[in-house]
């Protein structure tokens, strides 16, 4: 073989070598990415709608109506970079483009016509706006020390802890503590790892409820010590899979009765393939990236511990469970869809209650319809306390 020959030789293996380098270095970042998306909660909300007209005389607002905007209920505004906080009520009229609502209260920085304005189901903010006795305590967890909220108005051995979603906080679940209460139960609202006001993991990542359960494990030990004998867990979001991840996984779990999943994510391979398809992107980034988190190679996706989505999906999981479940969902939730948790109830239409919904959206059900989701949660209890 000629000189020139074998030099051509070399030089083609070098440049496969550095190609194939250069396409796995971009797949590993398109993974990160994808992997960021999941486990990193967004700094910033989402500021996609604006005020358009306001009049503190009649106590209404005009804004812009797309999406969450449009809906019927009641809801928080944040405006002015979250220094302003709004609570709007029924819709007065729509047209299009804008909807006029009824305008509850405002907190914070004055709202002006031009702001941009991001929308919350959490409606209240803060226990004190409920009326009912509360408590700020400090629960003691594996990394550190949890604030809670913990609401001991009635001398009850029942509990509800109640587990709130990605990137959201403890305020989510105000809307179910007065419903609650009337039934004659004690509340706690819990924070976990990687929360703004909680302990923080040393790669600050969310692990979809594989290590989180651990937080939610302490604040049963911390309601046991109160007189707690009979829980109940109810997730918002990824708080579904974090309450899940409890039951299946704390020693405590016996004292759990039941479990309330409120547009809980059933199933993270399908929530991430359903995102990347809706991009127009090939669902197989999903395989990929899991893969790659539950491998040697997890400090690649800047996680410290591997994580099985197969662990974590709650229809996977679907034959472990032995107490009842109360599942809340709409089936227009843009962020996640109804399907998995629709195919929880098939695999286990012996303990699971579904209720579906339209038009609601994701975690807004009791914004859209207060009356009726509190029905269905009373009935639920009714038939599982």
């Amino acid at each position: 073989m000629s000189k020139g020959k074998n030099s051509f030789n070399r030089d083609a293996r070098k440049f496969g070598f550095y190609a194939v380098a250069g396409i796995s270095v971009a797949a590993i970042l398109g993974f990160r990415k994808l992997a960021d998306e999941l486990l990193l909660p967004p700094l910033t909300k989402d500021y996609s709608g604006e005020i358009l007209g306001i009049d503190p005389q009649s106590k209404t607002i005009t804004t812009t109506s797309d999406g969450v905007f449009g809906l019927e209920g009641r809801y928080g505004l944040f405006h002015s970079h979250d220094h302003g906080y709004l609570k709007i009520g029924k819709i007065i009229e729509s047209g299009p483009g804008f909807v006029q609502r009824e305008l509850i209260r405002s907190y914070g920085a004055v709202p002006s016509v031009g702001s941009k304005i991001a929308n919350t189901g959490y409606f209240y903010q803060s226990p004190s706006e409920l009326d009912l006795s509360y408590e700020k305590v400090e629960i003691d967890g594996p990394l550190g020390t949890y604030p809670a909220w913990a609401f001991t108005g009635n001398s009850s051995p029942t509990w509800v802890i109640q587990v709130h979603g990605r990137a959201a906080n403890k305020s989510e679940g105000l809307r179910m503590v007065p419903l609650i209460e009337k039934l004659g139960f004690n509340s706690l609202l819990v924070s976990y790892r990687n929360d703004p006001e909680a302990p923080k993991s040393t790669d600050g990542r969310y692990a979809l409820g594989s290590s989180e359960w651990e937080d939610v494990h302490a604040a049963m030990l911390w309601a046991l010590s109160r007189g707690a004998k009979r829980i109940y867990l109810a997730g918002w979001s990824m708080g579904g899979s974090i309450a899940i991840q409890t039951l299946l996984r704390s020693e405590l779990s016996p004292y759990v009765k039941g479990v309330i999943l409120e547009s809980a994510v059933g199933s993270w391979k399908q929530l991430c393939q359903e995102q990347l398809s809706r991009r127009g992107m090939p669902a197989i980034l999903c395989a990929g990236a899991s893969t790659l988190l539950n491998s040697p190679l997890h400090r690649l996706l800047g996680v410290d511990n591997p994580i099985n989505f197969k662990d974590v999906d709650i229809v996977q999981n679907a034959e472990k469970y032995s107490v009842p479940i109360l599942a809340l969902h709409s089936i227009d939730d843009q962020y996640v869809p109804s399907a998995a948790i629709e195919q929880l109830a098939r695999k286990r239409s012996d303990i699971v209650s579904l209720k579906l919904w339209k038009n609601a959206g994701h975690t807004r059900l009791w914004n859209y319809d207060s009356d009726l989701w509190e029905q269905q949660i009373t009935e639920w209890f009714g038939e599982n306390s």
